[in-house]
């Protein structure tokens, strides 16, 4: 009955329910004495396999003194000889998600035979390409439970026994991530994370269906024992929980731009960005980033502002992450933005003159010239006319606070009685101040970001 990935499995089905369940009771259109092979997506096999082979009963569970379960399923021979088993399948097809396993849970009871013909009862599992996956044979003549795998391939004893006529719970529990899977009979433990698949094999890791067979001991004879199922469910299990992304960084790119990064984690498939003024409350999702992209850029931002960053990780079965560490960056002032469009470093002092032409740094910012050529030759320009001195600069920055001031000796300085006239553009400016009488009147243009 084992079937092996060099054999040709059992013909591919169509994907039924990701979870599966069935308590086998008339509203999902089971009625006690018929076949349960036709009804709600099982087959019974062989074909031979009479009624009373695969068929509902009501109160099954009742006579073995478990009450108010309804109805179950019996499987059996029914009368029937000359197979080497007997077989009700459900096709139910589920894959596996990150961080979960599929776990299949049921009640069952063996019914013993009378007539000295122990036969054998299996619960199986198929992949949706109908190759075997895990199985527990349950031996009535010893009354004791076998299990194998698509690694193991062979039966081998699990040290448990069971009873007759007693209602057991019985779960399996499959973990494609790890390529393990355990199986429990009420609280004792059948299988603990045995392999499932061989390392090597190629076999498609997902759950395709399984089957419940009876395995007569003798062919021509098999006994009239019986197998009661009943409350089957097949379900995707949280096993951990969503990591919060690592390593999160925030840098300010130009005035209204903040760009993040963070490394990925493996299960998420999607990002959740949030902004702060304070990094404490008034938190705002600004963004849902997907799985493949680690990096978001923060557009439409105040110049000269702090902000404050936390992202969490997310996907659609375990919900969201813990947030990660909060990350704050403040957006470059119109200064900062100027060096940095230059390659220079945002600690520059203003008096630094990378050029070498004796203009600092700052009054070529304030004069919109170039921090990286020679332009002495742009500097403001002086000249007399009417009986006063004129200086007459480029007034290139909003953030830049000119004062134009004025001496006779070059010692004391006084921006009064110094007038100042904007070209129709407003950007050239004319600063003057009357001649003295007798002696020379100096001009300067002092420059400082408030």
């Amino acid at each position: 009955m084992l079937r092996t990935e060099n054999e040709v499995g059992r013909p591919r089905r169509q994907p039924g329910a990701p979870v599966f369940s069935t308590a086998f009771e008339t509203g999902e259109g089971f009625f006690a004495g018929a076949a349960i092979g036709g009804t709600a997506g099982w087959i019974a096999s062989p074909a031979s396999l009479p009624v009373a082979g695969n068929t509902v009963v009501s109160n099954g569970f009742s006579s073995l003194g478990v009450s108010g379960r309804g109805q179950q399923a019996r499987l059996s021979a029914g009368g029937a000889t000359g197979s080497g088993y007997y077989e009700l399948f459900q096709p139910a097809y589920a894959t596996s998600r990150p961080g979960s396993v599929l776990r299949m849970s049921m009640k069952l009871a063996t019914l013993r035979s009378t007539n000295s013909r122990f036969d054998s009862f299996t619960v199986n599992i198929y992949n949706a390409a109908g190759y075997f996956v895990a199985s527990l044979l349950f031996d009535e003549y010893y009354q004791v439970v076998y299990q194998a795998s698509s690694a193991l391939q062979n039966y081998v004893y699990t040290g448990v026994s069971y009873q007759a006529s007693r209602v057991y719970a019985l779960e399996i529990t499959l973990n494609y991530e790890s390529n393990t899977w355990s199986a429990k009979l009420d609280n004792t433990q059948l299988v603990s994370s045995q392999p499932l698949f061989a390392t090597a094999g190629t076999l498609t890791r997902d759950f395709g269906g399984f089957s419940l067979s009876l395995l007569p001991a003798t062919v021509s004879i098999p006994g009239n024992n019986a197998l009661l199922v009943d409350d089957i469910l097949i379900e995707q299990v949280q096993t951990a929980t969503l990591a919060a992304p690592s390593a999160l960084t925030a840098q300010p790119y130009g005035t209204s731009l903040i760009y993040l990064t963070w490394q990925d984690d493996l299960f998420a498939s999607r990002y959740e960005v949030e902004r702060s003024s304070n990094g404490i409350s008034g938190w705002t999702k600004v963004a849902t980033v997907e799985e493949d992209q680690e990096y978001y850029l923060d557009t439409g931002l105040t110049t000269a502002t702090q902000y404050y960053y936390r992202l969490r990780s997310a996907n659609d079965v375990w919900g969201a992450s813990a947030y990660t560490s909060v990350q704050s960056a403040t957006t470059f002032t119109e200064y900062e933005d100027w060096k940095d469009y230059h390659r220079l470093e945002l600690d520059a002092p203003g008096t630094a003159d990378p050029d070498g032409d004796g203009v600092p740094l700052l009054l070529e910012y304030a004069l919109g010239l170039s921090p990286k050529h020679p332009s002495a030759e742009s500097l403001p320009d002086t000249r007399v006319a009417e009986g006063r001195v004129e200086l007459i600069y480029y007034r290139a920055r909003s953030d830049v606070t000119y004062v134009v001031e004025a001496s006779t000796d070059l010692k004391q300085w006084s921006a009064d009685g110094v007038t100042q006239q904007q070209s129709l553009t407003g950007l050239w400016v004319t600063a003057s101040a009357p001649l003295p009488s007798s002696g020379a009147r100096f001009l300067r243009l002092r420059v400082e970001i408030p």
